[in-house]
């Protein structure tokens, strides 16, 4: 008995070692081969209300600070305010490619955008309004339609919706009736979880022409 214990441990152990050995030769390939990913710099444009609103959640979106936030919901301003898209990614999208490009290139087309997480709903509206008890989809869409009214503030007038990686409810697309909504595919061509950097491209052709 003893003895097959120390063989199944002596085989444990080799085939633990060449799985080590494999992961770290393909450490030293990714960083010593590979050539290095490309970083865009987070880009600041220094936004300035052209009017105040009275609406009772725009404190609460003043102290996101978007136009400088590196995470979660977070927004790219323009010098000459127009066209804003509010794009609402699914969960994970930024395993799927580079968020840093999509916010440059916006930036270079002088195009506003707001990137929403939607987890921080639970922080900026409220369970209610008023005596009324707002369903998740209520809350989303308020989140939604509040931030657009809030960009108002800074000049933008033409408002796109895009849903990228996943479809909006009935519920939702009633909601945001007003607005251009569009959906937008996240699938790479061979169906792995990034996108290379032509599909990146088009991705962000995409969003920022729509």
């Amino acid at each position: 008995m003893k003895r097959v214990r120390k063989k199944q441990l002596l085989f444990l152990s080799i085939n633990g070692l060449i799985l080590l050995i494999l992961f770290v030769s393909l450490r030293i390939y990714d960083t010593r081969f590979r050539p290095p990913l490309p970083v865009y710099a987070r880009p600041l444009i220094e936004m300035e209300k052209i009017h105040a609103d009275g609406n009772p959640y725009f404190s609460n979106f003043d102290r996101m600070e978007i136009f400088s936030q590196y995470r979660g919901t977070r927004a790219v301003g323009a010098k000459k305010p127009g066209k804003m898209v509010i794009l609402v990614p699914r969960e994970g999208y930024e395993q799927a490619f580079h968020v840093s490009r999509l916010l440059s290139e916006a930036c270079d087309r002088d195009c506003g955008l707001v990137l929403m997480d939607m987890g921080d709903v639970r922080h900026y509206i409220p369970m209610k309004e008023g005596d009324q008890l707002l369903g998740s989809d209520e809350r989303a869409a308020l989140f939604i339609t509040t931030m657009a009214a809030y960009m108002e503030q800074y000049g933008f007038t033409d408002f796109r919706v895009i849903y990228l990686g996943q479809n909006p409810t009935e519920s939702m697309r009633e909601a945001l009736s007003s607005y251009e909504l569009f959906t937008v595919d996240l699938t790479s061509a061979d169906g792995k979880g990034s996108l290379s950097p032509g599909e990146e491209k088009i991705l962000i052709d995409t969003i920022l022409e729509s």
